[in-house]
Formats: C-alpha cells, structure tokens, sequence
C-alpha cells in the first residue's frame, strides 16, 4: 500500500528577497542536471527539491512554473527507486497541472511517469486505468504520428499485457508499431520500434501463433543495432 505523502522538510534560511530566490533555484536546477548526467542522484535530488521550495516559496504554490518542475522531481525519484516519494511528488504534479490548461504536454508526461511508477509496482489495473485516460490527451498534444504518443500506446499494452489482458495487449503493441512505421521520426523511434516488435514476438509464441511470431521476430534482429559498427 501506498505510504501517506509528506511535505519535505526545507531548512530554515534567512529571510531574502524573491528575485533572489528565484536566480538562486534557477542555478539550484542546473546543478542538479550536472550532478544527474554525471551520476550524483542523490545530490540532483536534493538540490532539485530546494530548487522547487525556493521557487514555491516566491511564487506561490500554484505557479506554473513550479507545477512544471515537479514532475522532473518525480522523474528522478523514480529512476532512483525512491517509489514512495515519487508517488507523492507525481500525484501533486498532476493535481496541480490539471489546472493549468495551457501546460498539456507537462501534463502528459506527469501522468505518463505516474502510470510507469505504478507498473514498476506490479500495479497493472491503475496503470491501465491511467493509460485508458492518457491516451486521447496524448494525442492531441503532440500528435498522432508523435513519439510520445508511440511511447504512450506501447505502455498501455504493456499495462494491459501485466494485466493478463493479452488480446488487448496484442492491439495495443501493432497499433505503437504501425505509428512508428508511418512516421518519419528516426531514431527517436527506435525503441518503440524494438520494445512494439518484443511484445508482438512474446504474445503470438503465447497464442501459439509461431509463424506470425517468427515473422515479427526476424524483423526485430533486423532492426536491432550492429554490434560491430559501434
């Protein structure tokens, strides 16, 4: 079960003037992205969150920009298996870009890190529940032949597949291939490509459909990168 969200506790500071709040978070924040590239997670992590309790503190809760940084926060949370937390940060993230009608592609991407946070917790319903909902908001965002919008088709089956719902699962994998066979994104589509074919291979050996799955299965090797020209 979920554990009950916290506030994070920030140090008391002296008191200082709200442009210098805000200058301070805006190198708070590229430290933490130096610090991520080069490993240092938990320093990313700590200096990301008083980055966002800075900017809060000067711009109020409610700000656009604050409620744009905190899925980053959950990003990094996640990646750093801190799923407890990444829970929280995510679902206030979502909570507060809902209101913000214009952020909808910050939106999408909190919502999409909160369904992966639930399938890496074996919690395939509410991550299919999400996805379902996801989906069309996704779409209209950035496109239909986008690659956020592949990538989010893929995890859909992919919740559905967790879910035992494989048929389902078999549609959604061919629909995330055929958006990445008639778009022109390059490489940007190649993991859609290799994770779509993956999951059209595993389900039709499932189904005992081995000459479909063969078929997929060649196409995958084809696809797959060179060893020897890297």
């Amino acid at each position: 079960m979920p554990q009950p969200c916290e506030a994070p506790v920030v140090p008391f500071r002296r008191q200082t003037q709200p442009a210098d709040d805000l200058e301070r978070a805006v190198a708070l924040m590229q430290e933490a992205d130096c610090a991520w590239r080069a490993g240092r997670h938990d320093a990313a992590i700590a200096r990301l969150r008083e980055a966002i309790a800075l900017e809060e503190s000067a711009l109020g809760p409610d700000n656009p920009a604050v409620a744009t940084a905190r899925p980053l926060l959950g990003a990094y949370l996640l990646v750093a298996g801190d799923y407890a937390e990444a829970e929280c940060v995510l679902t206030e993230a979502v909570s507060r870009l809902s209101a913000l009608p214009d952020r909808p592609h910050e939106s999408v991407a909190a919502r999409a890190l909160l369904a992966e946070l639930y399938l890496k917790q074996d919690r395939a319903a509410e991550a299919e529940a999400l996805l379902a909902s996801l989906g069309p908001a996704c779409e209209a965002a950035f496109g239909p032949r986008s690659p956020e919008f592949a990538r989010i088709v893929l995890a859909h089956g992919a919740a559905h597949e967790a879910a035992g719902n494989l048929a389902e699962a078999l549609l959604l994998f061919g629909k995330a291939l055929d958006i990445s066979d008639k778009s022109k994104g390059g490489a940007e589509f190649l993991p859609v490509l290799h994770r779509a074919l993956g999951g059209l291979v595993r389900l039709n050996f499932a189904a005992g459909r081995q000459a479909t799955a063969l078929e997929y299965l060649d196409r995958l090797l084809l696809a797959l990168p060179d060893d020897e020209e890297e």
